[in-house]
This record gives C-alpha cells, sequence and structure tokens, in this order.
C-alpha cells in the first residue's frame, strides 16, 4: 500500500453535520454515498444528535469503492416501500 491509498482497517467512517437538510436530489448526489456500507450507521449517529444533516465529503472512507452494491435492488426497494 503506498502513501497515498488509506488503509480501510483503521479508518473509521466519520459524517460532518450540516446546519440544514438536504433536500434536492443534487446536493444528496454531491454530499452523500447512499451505497456505502456505513451509510445507515451515519444516519443514525445523525438522528441521535439531533443533526439537521449531514455530509460525507469529510469522511476519510468516501474515496474507498463501494463493493457489490447496485443501485437497481435499492430502487425496487425504494418503490415497494412508498407503495406501502
Amino acid at each position: 500500500m503506498n502513501a497515498k491509498t488509506p488503509n480501510k482497517f483503521s479508518l473509521l467512517p466519520s459524517p460532518t453535520p450540516l446546519d440544514s437538510a438536504l433536500h434536492s436530489e443534487r446536493d444528496i448526489a454531491k454530499h452523500r454515498r447512499l451505497y456505502c456500507g456505513h451509510y445507515n450507521d451515519c444516519l443514525s449517529l445523525s438522528v441521535r444528535e439531533g443533526w439537521a444533516g449531514f455530509t460525507c465529503l469529510n469522511c476519510p472512507l468516501k474515496d474507498l469503492p463501494v463493493e457489490g452494491l447496485r443501485s437497481e435492488p435499492f430502487a425496487h426497494q425504494r418503490r415497494n416501500l412508498d407503495s406501502a
């Protein structure tokens, strides 16, 4: 591993609070990594702490590849939740 490659085993997810909630899909796409394996934990942390919103832009894990996740199952799951 070279100096520019983070060691994913020594890094922890680190969401950063925002002063306001994210409303547009464009802002969400810019600030969040929805398919990250830690996303639900970061979302839960932001709720527990009472943050208005959070960003993944400063997270040390933001540039690591997200493996094994595709958007199709997520989209179908959301569609089923929306129709319930």
